[in-house]
């Protein structure tokens, strides 16, 4: 395994005491207050006030750089647009912020951007796709197969057939996947509205407002970065993925007591305790505060989370009662759902050969910290949602999964050439048991870590 500088040691205190992603001054905003506060951020060390900047991905992409170094968010996003963005930016800059916002400080961004690798990265990417990044009406056309199918076991699952407690959660869910992960990056339209629409379609995995500050705000800009990445951090007390949580006894059952977290992972996590933290916390798993402002802000979190109770857990007694069958019907298809979400997840950065790696490069630490599963299977493709192509969409999070597998050759071809570690597994089951070595290597107590994993 290839040698990267990793994180230091100083990753115990930053998740006790998590790193300012955001400014930690604690402002308290009423719903009156959300559409008079300004949008001020910092990219490359500048201030800017975006609140009247309209943006062709639309307002949700400007709120979620309120209040936060987006240096990350914006160098990621913007590679393949034609206009000088810099320019445009500087049209919003402000010498004067109304308050300090700390810089993120994780990578070196005059390294990142010229290094010869990001510079023929960048090159080679833009003339392979040019504009060309959004969904097609070959990809729609699948999206809309996906949803028929789905449609037709939401049917029969309403009839009490018994096979939709598997047909109905799997169908929708890959439905589903292809539909929210692109939308949520902005790269399922050119049209901010249809991809709004996608996040709403889509939404059983997750509540919009909390997906954007766990997963495109945080995950994506600081992937298996102790203190910053909140999915390391979902399970603490009986699930361990990261040297820098703390040994616990539970830990060491860890092998089998991961199935019960895949299970729940959605009704209770990202479902029920996202809506949770999101009202009563000030930041999500300890590590990315939530932003409160007038197109992101917590408002529709419980009405949301009440439709999916009622759908998932009350219409099912509805329809057959207060019977064995009624529960079934009520617990078991968000189970399968569950299951389905952290099959195509997990497997993505929780390896032995992804985690404890740190890069200074922003984009070679994307490659190092993520994992490719069964590239040239358009199967494990669709029911992922092109997640199998994971290294690739790290790079490119606008840029619509259809086109990835475009993308895919180049990206090997030049981390072979300067020597940056990149993971594949040829299939959906090789990755399985590399998340699963690396659950069980950190079910074992520090000292012992070090010799597992060497």
């Amino acid at each position: 395994m290839q040698k990267v500088a990793t994180v230091d040691s100083k990753y115990r205190q930053e998740y006790l005491h998590p790193s300012p992603l955001v400014n930690p001054t604690k402002t308290t905003l009423t719903t009156n207050d959300y559409k008079d506060k300004r949008i001020i951020t910092k990219i490359l060390g500048r201030y800017y006030d975006l609140t009247d900047f309209k943006h062709p991905a639309g307002p949700i992409a400007i709120a979620c750089t309120d209040g936060r170094d987006a240096t990350e968010l914006f160098m990621s996003h913007h590679l393949f647009t034609k206009k000088d963005v810099k320019d445009i930016l500087s049209q919003f800059e402000i010498k004067n912020p109304p308050e300090e916002i700390p810089d993120s400080g994780v990578y070196d961004w005059e390294h990142t951007m010229n290094d010869p690798f990001t510079i023929e990265l960048h090159e080679r990417a833009r003339k392979m796709l040019g504009t060309d990044i959004k969904g097609n009406w070959k990809r729609n056309l699948e999206i809309g197969l996906l949803f028929i199918i789905a449609l037709t076991q939401v049917y029969q699952f309403v009839q009490g057939y018994w096979h939709t407690l598997l047909t109905m959660p799997f169908s929708w869910w890959t439905f589903g996947v292809n539909i929210f992960h692109d939308a949520s990056h902005f790269a399922w339209s050119k049209n901010w509205k249809i991809n709004d629409l996608g996040m709403n379609v889509g939404f059983m995995f997750s509540i919009p407002y909390v997906w954007y500050h766990q997963h495109i705000i945080a995950h994506h800009s600081f992937p298996n970065v102790y203190g910053y990445d909140p999915d390391l951090y979902h399970s603490e007390d009986i699930l361990r993925v990261s040297p820098d949580m703390e040994f616990v006894q539970a830990f060491v059952y860890q092998t089998i007591s991961f199935i019960w977290v895949w299970l729940v992972a959605v009704p209770w996590g990202l479902m029920f305790m996202g809506m949770t933290q999101s009202s009563v916390r000030e930041k999500y798993n300890r590590v990315v505060r939530f932003s409160r402002n007038k197109y992101l802000n917590p408002n529709e979190i419980i009405p949301r989370y009440l439709v999916f109770f009622v759908l998932f857990h009350l219409v099912p007694f509805y329809l057959h009662g207060f019977t064995f069958k009624g529960c079934m019907f009520s617990f078991w298809p968000i189970y399968v759902f569950s299951v389905c979400f952290m099959i195509s997840s997990q497997i993505n950065h929780l390896t032995p050969d992804t985690t404890d790696k740190f890069d200074k490069n922003f984009f070679k630490h994307q490659i190092i910290t993520s994992h490719n599963v069964a590239t040239g299977s358009k199967l494990v493709t669709l029911f992922t949602g092109g997640l199998n192509l994971q290294i690739e969409h790290h790079l490119f999070p606008s840029v619509n999964h259809a086109h990835l597998s475009k993308l895919f050759p180049i990206v090997q071809e030049l981390s072979k050439k300067h020597n940056v570690s990149y993971t594949e597994s040829p299939s959906l089951w090789r990755a399985v048991v590399r998340y699963f070595e690396h659950v069980r290597n950190y079910s074992y107590p520090e000292p012992q870590i070090k010799k597992k994993i060497e």
